[in-house]
Formats: C-alpha cells, structure tokens, sequence
C-alpha cells in the first residue's frame, strides 16, 4: 500500500451551459477548498453574486 498512488481531490462548477465556473485540483489527499468558495461559485451562478 505504501507505494500506491492516492487519488487527488478535485472540485468542478460547471454551469448548465456546460462553462467550467470553478476548478480545484488538491495537491494532497486533505487539500480541498472550502464549503463557502464553492457556495459563493454556486451563488455567482444562480445570478445571486
């Protein structure tokens, strides 16, 4: 197990008209952005920021 890759977190946005409005690629298992970045990327969208 120890030589084995770990999957890297990553986080997309993506409109209904398919536009990538947000992309986090981690660097390491833990690294995520946080809730309200993705909620205010959310919001951005809905044409409430």
């Amino acid at each position: 197990m120890k030589d084995m890759p770990l999957a890297i977190p990553a986080v997309f946005v993506i409109a209904p008209d398919r536009t990538i409005h947000y992309k986090y690629v981690g660097e390491t298992v833990p690294d995520r952005p946080t809730v309200d970045v993705v909620l205010e990327t959310l919001d951005a969208i809905a044409g409430g920021g």
